[in-house]
């Protein structure tokens, strides 16, 4: 999967370098180099991410439990994403309070970046994301398309998109994250 998922970027690159090499034109070549830098960078996050994944699923993660506050994870991690929040129009409604649960900060900041990410890339313009969360539960619920029964059962699966934008491990990393805890997990549809 990897190989096949690293092909593609590559086979890009190697295309575009062949251009530039063509052509005279700076405009073109300036297009060309832009290219080659998205998708230099797309396999430079499928590989970080691939890492990730091969540490977590090694067995040999200590993780930090301590108490953590659910209201700065949220509140940090909404901060870090306001720029693609404001671009796209979306409403982040929180619904949650001094909630503090025993958790691995750094583990588990990967999975409220990740699922949130997730969520305002699956939201359409102008739409709303729900976080919802107390001491037992955390919840982060978008509005936009249904989710298919097969996409249901293959979500939390390695090298899972549906675009190129991701690499398909956000889920499959997270997936490990929470059961390192212990915790539960889904995805299901609901009325939004």
């Amino acid at each position: 999967n990897f190989t096949h998922e690293i092909k593609t970027p590559l086979g890009i690159i190697d295309g575009y370098i062949e251009l530039i090499e063509e052509t005279d034109d700076e405009n073109k070549k300036e297009q060309y180099m832009k290219t080659i830098e998205q998708e230099t960078s797309r396999i430079n996050e499928l590989v970080k991410a691939m890492l990730n994944l091969s540490r977590l699923e090694s067995g040999k993660v200590k993780l930090s439990i301590d108490s953590v506050n659910l209201d700065d994870i949220v509140t940090s991690t909404i901060d870090s994403l306001i720029s693609l929040i404001q671009k796209k129009e979306i409403n982040v409604i929180v619904s949650g309070k001094d909630a503090v649960i025993q958790a691995d900060l750094f583990e588990f900041q990967i999975v409220i970046k990740n699922f949130l990410s997730n969520a305002i890339k699956h939201t359409p313009q102008q739409g709303h994301i729900y976080i919802t969360y107390d001491d037992k539960n955390f919840s982060i619920e978008n509005e936009g398309s249904f989710l298919t029964e097969p996409q249901i059962k293959s979500i939390w699966d390695t090298y899972v998109s549906s675009d190129r934008e991701g690499t398909g491990l956000g889920l499959a990393i997270c997936k490990t994250i929470l059961e390192l805890h212990g915790f539960g997990y889904e995805v299901q549809n609901t009325e939004k």
